[in-house]
């Protein structure tokens, strides 16, 4: 009889706790809402037009969720990243970070900040850094001279200069799917005062460019470099 009365306490017991446990399921399961959302399948870089290739769907709770997060797909996709937003592989996709292409009318003027001007470095400028240079980066640009001595001597002239874009031979921008993807032409958004001296030290020498590192992606940009040894040379040519 002892025994089972224990088997009888053993099986309500287990009874019991199966319950408790299905409650903490059901309830648990009542409170924790799951959305599917929209997140970046590859890193998306500034100006980059949104599609469904550049996107993939994951699941999370909605608690996760901001306000400023954006859910539907018409929301996403055929709009633009912000000239200073770039949106890292699995990330979500938020409001302030898009732009709609209707606003984009003037879009070339939305590429530069006040005082700046686009110029064009073509392809025997961009040399082997063309590969590994995307629209949205930043490149500090040298000068080539040669001195009076007949030595050829380089320096800084512009400190991190942003790529509004990058091209190939037939115009086509180098992201898009139908592009050579071969380099030709990189469009770079400089201070309009600094345009001449970019002239001048092509025309006297040569002008190469350099990715700048990525923790300085945000800061100051187009930066003159006035103490270096090649700008009297620069200006007497003017």
């Amino acid at each position: 009889m002892e025994r089972k009365g224990f088997y009888v306490t053993l099986v309500c017991f287990l009874f019991l706790a199966l319950l408790i446990f299905a409650g903490v399921k059901i309830v648990s399961t009542e409170k924790i809402e799951i959305v599917e959302v929209l997140v970046a399948k590859e890193t998306i870089y500034p100006r980059t037009k949104i599609s469904e290739s550049n996107t993939t769907v994951v699941k999370m709770p909605k608690s996760y969720l901001g306000e400023n997060v954006l859910l539907k797909k018409e929301e996403i996709i055929d709009r633009y990243t912000q000239i200073y937003a770039t949106i890292v592989k699995g990330s979500m996709f938020y409001n302030d970070l898009l732009e709609s292409g209707e606003n984009m009318s003037d879009y070339p003027s939305l590429l530069l900040l006040e005082g700046q001007v686009s110029y064009s470095l073509t392809s025997d400028i961009i040399k082997s850094s063309g590969n590994t240079l995307v629209a949205g980066q930043k490149v500090d640009i040298y000068a080539t001279l040669v001195n009076k001595d007949k030595i050829p001597m380089t320096d800084c002239l512009i400190k991190a200069v942003r790529i509004i874009a990058i091209k190939d031979r037939s115009g086509k921008d180098i992201a898009e799917e139908k592009s050579s993807k071969v380099p030709y032409v990189i469009i770079i958004a400089v201070n309009a005062d600094l345009v001449k001296y970019l002239k001048v030290a092509g025309k006297l020498g040569t002008v190469d460019i350099y990715p700048v590192n990525a923790n300085y992606q945000n800061k100051e940009e187009s930066v003159f470099q006035g103490d270096s040894w090649i700008i009297p040379y620069l200006v007497n040519n003017e």
